[in-house]
């Protein structure tokens, strides 16, 4: 093998790595979410005596920004159903934020907290281990889901 030989290997290798990586960085392009949701969580000082409330709390991790547009909970009986986004029960929340007020314009690196209240309704289905919160936003014709555990 000749010098030639050696450096067409080496573009040959370089431009297929250049083109994998221009690919896989327009696949993380946009707006990206990262949520995460907890359920049992009290608000201090709070005027209502044992309340509590299902808080999600949603980051834009991606390259530009996104609309949070709504906020809901679904109950889906099988992972096929959440696949299908067939819900067996579906609520949404009006207004789960009001110093970030729904649409709310999220920029990169920033947060935005949300909060239902978690009536014995909505406990009941958290105890049956089926609960998702669904965080819409204008990036993405899907909902972000992210499960809401039992409290133990």
């Amino acid at each position: 093998m000749n010098a030639t030989d050696t450096a067409a290997w080496i573009g040959a290798v370089t431009g297929i790595g250049g083109l994998i990586w221009n690919i896989f960085v327009q696949f993380r392009a946009g707006g990206r979410l990262d949520v995460s949701v907890n359920s049992g969580m009290m608000r201090i000082p709070d005027h209502q005596k044992d309340a509590r409330y299902v808080v999600a709390r949603v980051r834009n991790v991606g390259t530009a920004k996104t609309t949070i547009t709504n906020m809901a909970l679904g109950k889906y009986d099988s992972w096929w159903a959440r696949k299908r986004m067939n819900r067996s029960w579906a609520a949404v929340a009006p207004s789960p934020s009001t110093a970030q007020p729904l649409p709310y314009k999220l920029d990169v690196g920033e947060e935005w907290t949300g909060m239902i209240t978690q009536t014995e309704d909505l406990n009941k289905l958290i105890a049956s281990d089926k609960l998702w919160c669904e965080i819409y936003h204008s990036f993405s014709s899907r909902p972000v889901l992210i499960h809401i555990p039992p409290k133990p």
